[in-house]
């Protein structure tokens, strides 16, 4: 799941009444607060940043579950009109007489809009998404949000298209655009090769990230692996820097860049990117990135889980596709993992939940939180035994969705309870 990074001029946010609605309510004894107000550019803070109503204005009792999987799919929280909204493209539905592996992709993409109340997680009003002409059919795309009203999906297994005639080809690039009016529905815009030449090769399961000043969002994408069948993965890191107009839409075409720096980690996939506020010996105000989890290769093809116990770490700097990485150690770790959700909250904290052994065998239920100032990992309460699934940050609540049969489920951070 990509987070946007939004800094803003400090002010006061005017609450529409839908607004009020998703800040005001409670939510497992938790009470909303007021919006989040910045100062400084690339602040890290998922948006927007405080409680959504989820249960109608009642104590939150233990959810159930329905049982409804889906798996692969894309996830981002966007917020078009500053309504708070949950986006969920593609990735794959069960099919009879399919495997994991061979279920074909679905074209559905979804949209749970948090600006209102949700009465019953076991049957969250996720409706199909109201977007006009062809969106993307990839399993294990990524979604990252550029601005309130923009989205980027990247790369996925595309043999469910039928308009994707080679897997590997300059074309998983989708930009998503919410209108600046309500009433209108959002768009997709397909970037073949001949409008976007210089984007990678379509991949999947990458780790990617963004952030944002306002006026243009840096977006980073790692690893990968190649969606043809080969096993091969990538150790590229690639940046996409677009920039913003003051209505949050796209002012003008995002250039591509790739790293050419020596060092970094191993060729890469099915992990977890996630945003590091810039410590005050930076010498830059821009966030780090954490690549947490995943599945590590080596040049002879081996595969292995990546550790927990140490991770690899970004430093960006101001020029496209610039930076160094550095490898740090974190104490107590959990045990390794793929496929899990990994959220940023607080200060300095990241919760991680879920995830499967390498072949797949064992799915974990089990959760954990990084301090990153102390890099040592605590356990925390365990949740679903689920992999696959994707997470939001909504202020201090996180939000998880799908992966094997998990519809929708929320979990507060502090006191650490579903």
């Amino acid at each position: 799941v990509g987070a946007v990074v939004a800094a803003r001029p400090r002010r006061t946010r005017r609450r529409t009444p839908a607004r009020r609605r998703f800040l005001d309510r409670k939510v497992a004894g938790s009470s909303g607060g007021s919006s989040t107000e910045y100062s400084t550019d690339w602040q890290v803070s998922p948006a927007p940043a405080s409680q959504p109503c989820l249960l109608s204005g009642r104590e939150c009792s233990p959810p159930t579950f329905a049982r409804s999987r889906r798996w692969g799919q894309a996830g981002a929280l966007l917020s078009p009109n500053e309504a708070p909204t949950f986006v969920v493209v593609s990735g794959k539905i069960p099919v009879s007489g399919q495997t994991i592996d061979s279920t074909p992709a679905t074209a559905s993409t979804l949209a749970l809009d948090l600006s209102e109340p949700i009465a019953d997680l076991a049957a969250p009003p996720w409706s199909p998404f109201p977007s006009s002409g062809r969106a993307p059919i990839a399993a294990n795309g990524a979604l990252i949000p550029l601005s309130s009203h923009s989205g980027l999906f990247f790369g996925g297994d595309a043999a469910s298209d039928p308009a994707i005639a080679l897997p590997t080809a300059n074309d998983s690039s989708w930009l998503l655009s919410y209108p600046v009016s309500p009433t209108a529905s959002p768009s997709w815009t397909h970037e073949l090769a001949s409008s976007w030449p210089t984007q990678p090769q379509r991949r999947e399961s990458v780790f990617a990230v963004s952030a944002s000043n306002g006026t243009v969002t840096r977006s980073w994408i790692y690893g990968g692996l190649r969606p043809d069948g080969s096993g091969t993965a990538y150790n590229e890191l690639w940046e996409i820097q677009t920039p913003i107009d003051a209505k949050g839409q796209i002012a003008s075409t995002p250039t591509w860049g790739m790293w050419q720096g020596r060092g970094g980690p191993p060729a890469m996939y099915d992990g977890m990117a996630v945003l590091l506020p810039a410590s005050s010996d930076s010498p830059t105000s821009l966030p780090s990135i954490l690549l947490i989890g995943g599945v590590q290769s080596t040049h002879g093809g081996a595969t292995s889980l990546s550790d927990l116990s140490t991770a690899w770490v970004f430093e960006p700097s101001d020029n496209l596709a610039s930076g160094t990485w550095q490898k740090i150690k974190l104490a107590n770790a959990p045990r390794d993992r793929r496929g899990h959700v990994a959220v940023p909250f607080g200060t300095g904290a990241i919760w991680m939940q879920g995830g499967r052994e390498l072949d797949g065998s064992t799915v974990y239920s089990d959760a954990a939180v990084l301090d990153v100032k102390g890099r040592r990992w605590t356990p925390t309460s365990s949740g679903q035994a689920v992999w696959g699934h994707s997470a939001v940050a909504v202020g201090e609540t996180i939000l998880l969705a799908f992966g094997e049969h998990l519809p929708l489920q929320v979990f507060l951070p502090r006191p650490a309870v579903y």
